[in-house]
């Protein structure tokens, strides 16, 4: 009977009264902001859609500039996910190219699998350097890991451990975001 008397009941009633059309504006026509279009046109919701270039695309643009071309930013998409998969194809069924993932990022003099793998980041980074890695890492391992990180070094450092971030995820992340 405790819980008994705390139930109310709750009934939800239709709106009968007709509900004004819906107009939407997106800024950008990046992914996001043509993926959100597709999403809501679909969904019969008019739109309008602002961009700013003379082309849509945002930071996944290709720029052509006489026979060259130039992709902006490190941006790619990347799924294993069939569904995501198709509703890129859908939405670029022309201008989407697929090429077998291989990134390398040329780091103290050697070339690095990215994203960084553990057996090619140990052998790459030199014996000394590795073995301190290595029980940096196990060290972390063993210590209890807080419920959440408030930043992207905590972060780093409670995976990977601290020699791990101040060799590579520091610099790396600072080079390619432009922060710290």
């Amino acid at each position: 009977m405790g819980r008994q008397r705390f139930r109310a009941a709750v009934r939800y009633h239709a709106v009968s009264a007709p509900m004004p059309p819906i107009r939407v504006a997106i800024l950008g026509g990046g992914p996001a902001g043509l993926s959100a279009g597709k999403v809501l046109t679909d969904h019969g919701v008019a739109l309008t859609l602002f961009e700013k270039n003379a082309e849509v695309g945002g930071m996944a643009r290709t720029i052509r500039h006489g026979p060259y071309r130039f992709d902006l930013g490190g941006h790619r998409f990347y799924t294993k996910n069939r569904a995501v998969r198709a509703f890129l194809d859908e939405l670029f069924p022309d201008d989407l190219l697929t090429v077998a993932r291989s990134s390398k990022i040329f780091f103290q003099g050697r070339y690095f699998d990215y994203p960084l793998k553990p057996m090619n980041a140990f052998f790459g980074m030199g014996p000394w350097t590795s073995v301190e890695i290595l029980f940096d890492y196990l060290r972390q391992k063993l210590r209890p890991r807080p419920p959440r990180s408030r930043n992207f070094e905590e972060w780093v450092v409670h995976a990977f451990g601290r020699k791990m971030f101040e060799c590579y995820f520091k610099c790396y992340t600072e080079k390619v975001w432009g922060i710290d």
